[in-house]
C-alpha cells in the first residue's frame, strides 16, 4: 500500500544526492499487528521477513553513511564573497579544492527544484544573490536568494558546478 504514490526514492537521490535511500511501505498486517499490540517482527506473517531485509538494508546503509562521515576530513564549507561569488572549499585525502562560483550559475545548472515548479531556470535573473547560507546536515546547504526563493543544494551538486566551470 503506498498512500502517497510509489516511491520517490530515486528523485531524492537526484535531486539532493543523498545515496542511502530506502522505501518502507505500509504493510497491513503491520497495521494489524499494532493494532492488537503485537510486535510486527514477532508476528508470523508472509511479509515479516521482507520487512526483516528492509531493515537490515536500512542499518546497512546508516552505517555506511556513518562511515562516510567519519573517514571524510573535514566538512565543505560554502560562503558567499561579495564581488567574488560562492566559494565552496572541499577538503578529502587528497587535500583541499576551492570552486568560485557566480550565483546566477548555481541556480541555473542545479534546477531540478525549478523544473518541477515549472520555472524555466533561464528566468533567473543575472544579478541574483544568496542572502542566506546555511548548514544543512553533513550533505547540504540552503541558501536564500534574494528572488525570496529558497533551494537546498548538495554538497556534490556543488562541486559538480564547480568543476564544469572550471
Amino acid at each position: 500500500m503506498y498512500p502517497f504514490g510509489e516511491s520517490g526514492a530515486d528523485d531524492i537521490r537526484k535531486i539532493f544526492g543523498i545515496q542511502n535511500t530506502f522505501s518502507l511501505p505500509l504493510e497491513a498486517e503491520a497495521s494489524r499487528c499494532a493494532d492488537s499490540g503485537i510486535p510486527f517482527l514477532e508476528s508470523d506473517t508472509p511479509s515479516k521477513a521482507s520487512a526483516e531485509v528492509l531493515f537490515d538494508d536500512l542499518a546497512r546503509g546508516i552505517a555506511e553513511e556513518l562511515d562516510a562521515l567519519e573517514s571524510s576530513a573535514a566538512a565543505p564549507t560554502v560562503n558567499y564573497v561579495e564581488g567574488r561569488g560562492i566559494v565552496a572549499r572541499f577538503f578529502d585525502a587528497d587535500g583541499a579544492s576551492e570552486y568560485v562560483i557566480p550565483p546566477v550559475e548555481l541556480r541555473r545548472r542545479v534546477s531540478s527544484v525549478d523544473k518541477m515548479m515549472s520555472i524555466d531556470p533561464s528566468s533567473v535573473q543575472d544579478d541574483i544573490t544568496p542572502l542566506h547560507i546555511e548548514v544543512q546536515g553533513n550533505y547540504a546547504v540552503a541558501i536564500s536568494w534574494s528572488d525570496g526563493s529558497e533551494r537546498m543544494y548538495t554538497y556534490d551538486q556543488i562541486r559538480g558546478v564547480g568543476k564544469a566551470l572550471e
